[in-house]
């Protein structure tokens, strides 16, 4: 039902924001611990991204 498209756009949101988050000259000041902040930057931020990218996808395919 409508609370699963609900779901997956919430998911959506969380990693996207996450990743973009992960880029800001703010996140960067305050997490700027090695070798968190390096692999932060090369890692994570942009699997966060990927993720937000793949449940928006599968919302979007949801509704078509």
């Amino acid at each position: 039902g409508w609370w699963l498209t609900l779901i997956g756009v919430a998911l959506a949101a969380v990693f996207l924001g996450r990743g973009v988050i992960g880029y800001t000259e703010r996140w960067r000041a305050t997490f700027s611990v090695e070798p968190f902040a390096t692999l932060d930057r090369k890692n994570y931020s942009p699997i966060c991204i990927a993720l937000g990218v793949g449940y928006l996808l599968l919302v979007i395919m949801r509704l078509i």
